[in-house]
């Protein structure tokens, strides 16, 4: 139900973030980026990601989760 951003150069990115999140409802850093990386063709890196989530006012941040590798 939000709007779709229509320019910019990681539009179809942020389209598909929005949507992935209206499904799931929540979903950390990981599992958006190993959504995308899986569904698009080109994926994206973590730093670009990492950009588009902390620039869109659409996304808001819900707490800190430590993973360890």
């Amino acid at each position: 139900m939000s709007l779709l951003i229509r320019a910019g150069r990681t539009k179809r990115m942020r389209n598909m973030i929005i949507s992935f999140l209206e499904e799931r409802n929540e979903a950390n850093t990981i599992e958006i980026f190993a959504h995308i990386n899986g569904t698009m063709h080109g994926g994206t890196t973590m730093q670009q990601l990492g950009n588009v989530l902390a620039k869109d006012p659409r996304i808001t941040p819900n707490g800190v989760k430590r993973v360890r590798g």
